[in-house]
């Protein structure tokens, strides 16, 4: 079809052909037609929006002067029928271009101009835009933001179908395409099947935070039907494709909401009722928004870990995610069942181990180094085989801490190591009295498998009785308000972190109470490898995690079928010693005396004060005065009574009730025996 240069088209405005609505001859329009006397002229002045037949969004007023210009009169469109799109163009050129290929087009007066006056030229056509490549050394690019302006505009109306293409590369515009890449209407019907549709729209149907809070997770944060992002009490987490991982707000995910919704446009209808196109421009308060409207489809509603679709089966505290999959532990620990299957969102947890599950993995290593720390005790490396694969699963029900105690160089810094390659370092947190004590000692335990404490001590510095309360919260399943800086309180988490320390001597922590003593595992490592240690050791019983991980299973099996941890008998001595450091009193009515509550023995109270007391000195530990023995005496045994008596010259004598030392006791720490 031959192309008529000026059909269908603009000019602008000159000395020679002003403008018929305000008579100015720069910046308007007029049909190309007959320039002096026009069919239609689109006026920039405000003068121009009296008698105007409509706002075209871009360019001005548009007057219809003559019936025949004016296409809802007209009885036949200005655009004839074609098997091919319509194509939208910018400028004459490529009109004319389009044109010559055989194409039906229409050209906008500028880049930006996607005005709503298209929506009645072109509908229930298909439609085609051709942006330029006209990017700016700033980095601007209007051919491409008008392409995808008209694009919004035309999917928002009634249009048949709509797609947006830009020529190759080393192309500015259609012109150049046709004229040095000798396009042909086949190449661009090609080029025109590739086009962008609207499966790819930057439109928003809505502007509404909890519809723009599920379209950005559908698009950003999705897998297998679920979100990926999931919010716990007041803190954000984010699947990695085996566990959930903690997210900075700002930068995961408020930064990438603002990313995402950039260059997005929503649809607003003007005081006329047209529509119109106008980019989002999304802000804080907006971001705000979208980011509380998450806390509806992303809620954590158990404690870590936990099925987030509420089943019980099979049980997250028996569930080891490890990199080639997730291990159900009661299975495996039963009939040897091997069952991993592929990690799910379903399931928040913080922890996966480092490395691939083997069943027929082994670790004759790291047996040979425990023969050697442990040469004639076979139940200490039985106790560190079942706290080892305690470790592996979020399972505090048993309520322990461990204890490594020993001299440098006996080997305890050794199997810390290796407990630490076990769990992997996203597992497990390094920390110290002084760190937990501090104010935001917890937040770093949140989701960890253990919290390891290398060469502890309590300092002066540290406040013993504060250290001695967090052990207890945390070895207690007690829920805990965590403290994090700079942001909300964590309040009511139940942590499922485990307590290794690791000491050269005794902790000094005054548990008057004698509440750790009942939590405690003890280990002594009593050998020595100073002057013959092996310096490619732990590297070497690194590489046998896999290997390690089955042994340690297998304590985790013996555990569960015992419903308790082994107790070597040589820990005895250690657990007494510690005991008289950490709860004097209960360790002198331990090893002093007999109690029965109930019974008819009857120790005044002051002869047990005097026993204390000399026995207090000859172990150097530091005595109480009489008021504060009797009540951790009390604290010990609550149902221990009081009574007085008659006792020689003196009418009313306190005593225990139940209470009687023992003839060695009494031989030993007081000067008459009675």
């Amino acid at each position: 079809r031959e192309y008529k240069p000026g059909r269908e088209n603009w000019s602008r405005t000159s000395e020679t052909y002003p403008c018929p609505v305000c008579s100015k001859t720069d910046g308007c329009l007029v049909s190309a037609e007959n320039p002096e006397d026009p069919k239609a002229a689109i006026c920039i002045r405000p003068v121009g929006k009296t008698g105007a037949q409509s706002y075209i969004e871009g360019s001005g007023w548009l007057h219809i002067r003559k019936s025949a210009g004016n296409v809802r009169l007209a009885r036949c469109g200005l655009i004839g029928d074609s098997e091919y799109p319509v194509l939208i163009l910018e400028g004459q050129s490529d009109v004319a271009c389009a044109m010559d290929l055989g194409f039906e087009a229409i050209g906008r007066p500028s880049a930006m101009h996607g005005g709503t006056t298209l929506l009645d030229l072109l509908r229930n056509r298909d439609v085609v835009i051709i942006g330029e490549n006209d990017r700016k050394p700033n980095g601007d690019w209007p051919g491409k933001d008008g392409a995808i302006k008209a694009f919004e505009t035309l999917r928002a109306g009634s249009v048949k179908s709509v797609k947006y293409i830009f020529p190759p590369e080393e192309f500015k515009d259609l012109r150049e395409w046709k004229n040095k890449g000798e396009l042909t209407d086949a190449g661009l019907l090609a080029a025109i099947s590739q086009g962008v549709d609207t499966s790819d729209s930057k439109l928003l149907e809505s502007d509404a935070p909890l519809t723009l809070a599920n379209l950005w997770l559908k698009r950003e944060r999705w897998l297998d039907g679920l979100p990926t992002i999931r919010k716990y009490k007041t803190a954000w987490y984010g699947f990695t494709g085996r566990c959930y991982e903690p997210l900075d707000e700002e930068a995961d995910v408020r930064g990438k909401i603002y990313d995402f919704f950039d260059d997005k446009m929503v649809k607003r209808f003007t005081s006329k009722g047209d529509v119109a196109i106008e980019p989002y421009k999304p802000n804080s308060a907006k971001v705000s928004n979208i980011v509380d409207a998450m806390s509806s489809p992303c809620p954590v509603k158990g404690d870590i870990p936990c099925w987030l679709d509420g089943r019980s089966d099979p049980a997250p505290d028996n569930l080891v995610t490890f990199r080639n999959g997730t291990l159900d532990v009661a299975k495996y620990s039963i009939g040897g069942e091997v069952v991993v299957v592929p990690p799910t969102p379903q399931l928040f947890s913080l922890a996966a181990l480092p490395y691939d599950f083997e069943p027929a993995a082994v670790c004759p290593k790291w047996l040979r180094y425990l023969g050697q720390v442990f040469p004639d005790d076979k139940c200490k490396a039985d106790l560190l085989q079942e706290w080892y694969g305690y470790n592996m699963v979020m399972d505090t029900s048993l309520e322990k801490f461990m204890l490594l105690v020993g001299r440098s160089g006996s080997g305890k810094g050794t199997a810390l190591t290796v407990l630490q390659t076990l769990l992997g370092k996203q597992q497990y947190v390094s920390t110290s009295f002084k760190m937990l004590s501090g104010d935001f000692g917890l937040h770093p335990l949140i989701g960890k498998l253990a919290a390891i404490m290398s060469d502890a001590h309590v300092s002066q510095k540290i406040d013993s009785v504060q250290a001695l309360e967090m052990l207890k919260q945390l070895t207690g399943e007690d829920d805990v308000s965590v403290n994090r800086k700079n942001k909300d309180i964590i309040g009511q988490h139940k942590l499922t972190t485990r307590i290794t320390i690791a000491t050269n001597s005794l902790p000094n922590l005054p548990d008057h109470e004698d509440t750790l003593r009942r939590r405690l595992l003890l280990i002594h490592f009593n050998e020595s490898f100073a002057g013959r240690e092996d310096t490619g050791l732990k590297r070497a019983l690194c590489d046998e995690a896999p290997g390690i991980a089955v042994w340690a299973l297998a304590g985790l099996k013996r555990l569960r079928a015992n419903g308790v941890f082994t107790v070597p008998p040589s820990s005895g001595a250690v657990v007494a010693d510690l005991r008289r450091i950490m709860a004097p009193v209960a360790e002198f009515l331990h090893e002093c005396c007999e109690i029965t509550p109930g019974g008819k023995a009857w120790t005044a109270k002051d002869t047990l004060f005097d026993a204390w007391y000399n026995w207090s000195k000859r172990h150097s530990v530091r005595t109480d005065t009489h008021l504060r023995f009797c009540q951790r005496v009390t604290a010990q045994f609550p149902d221990l009574k009081s009574q007085y008596r008659a006792l020689q010259n003196r009418p009313r004598v306190a005593g225990y009730l139940g209470l009687v030392i023992l003839p060695e006791a009494q031989q030993r720490y007081l000067e008459k025996p009675g």
